[in-house]
């Protein structure tokens, strides 16, 4: 049976689409200190300031849309021989093919003040339209900062750790990018995104107030907390592009 699968497949794959060609990418982990991820107006009408605001990812994929076919070789050498390939791929949860990938751990510091260069991968040549981002196992971000609305002032920190592992993946999707030899991909966060939603007043009477020593310990049993774990997962929370050359702006 294994024998006529292979078979069928080589035959198919006179007709299918062959991959792109392999490139050599660059990656780069965009660290920059900009005004709007240290300082900026809440939804709800909070004026934030961070201290930190770091994010842990532990795989980036770059897919191909969903026209794009895999050769019937191709996919056989990828889905069914145990080798490990440095480009291209297939994603087999999803069912997309797989352009590019880092599957190290990332730590992102939307505040570190400078980009960080990762290493140079293989990858395969073409267009890409969607990225999936999984978050890590864990503690997946962590932040400290302050607000204030209406002459009240809160000091906050918190270690954001879903209990459900469903919560560790974001899709960006309606990208029209494309990779070439020597294309950066850079990738992201928006502190910003993570406390649009977050309403400090209902933290309640009691909680400390900027004067306090103690900073306000944010969990999922209050809003903040709540509304914050969702914000750090939220699509919004994440920018990923392409650069054509090392060097040049996009």
């Amino acid at each position: 049976m294994r024998n006529l699968l292979v078979a069928s497949l080589f035959c198919a794959a006179c007709t299918a689409e062959t991959p792109g060609e392999s490139v050599q990418v660059h990656w780069v982990l965009d660290q920059d200190e900009r005004a709007e991820n240290t300082d900026f107006e809440t939804d709800t009408g909070f004026q934030v300031h961070l201290d930190e605001a770091r994010v842990d990812l532990a795989s980036v994929y770059l897919y191909a849309p969903p026209s794009a076919r895999l050769s019937a070789i191709a996919w056989l050498e990828r889905s069914l021989v145990s080798v490990a390939h440095a480009h291209g791929g297939v994603d087999n949860e999803k069912g997309r093919r797989v352009l590019a990938e880092w599957t190290k751990p990332m730590n992102i510091d939307a505040l570190g003040g400078s980009a960080v260069a990762l290493s140079q991968v293989a990858a395969e040549g073409g267009v890409v339209d969607a990225v999936k981002l999984e978050l890590k196992q864990g503690v997946i971000a962590r932040v400290r900062g302050s607000a204030e609305r209406a002459g009240k002032h809160w000091r906050f920190e918190a270690k954001i750790d879903p209990e459900e592992a469903i919560g560790r993946t974001v899709e960006l999707i309606e990208l029209d990018e494309t990779l070439e030899e020597d294309t950066v991909v850079h990738v992201s966060v928006q502190p910003k995104a993570w406390l649009q939603l977050c309403d400090f007043s209902r933290l309640g009477e009691g909680a400390p107030t900027a004067d306090d020593a103690e900073l306000v310990q944010l969990s999922t049993d209050d809003q903040v907390g709540r509304a914050l774990s969702i914000g750090v997962r939220s699509p919004n929370a994440f920018h990923v592009y392409l650069q054509e050359e090392a060097g040049h702006a996009h």
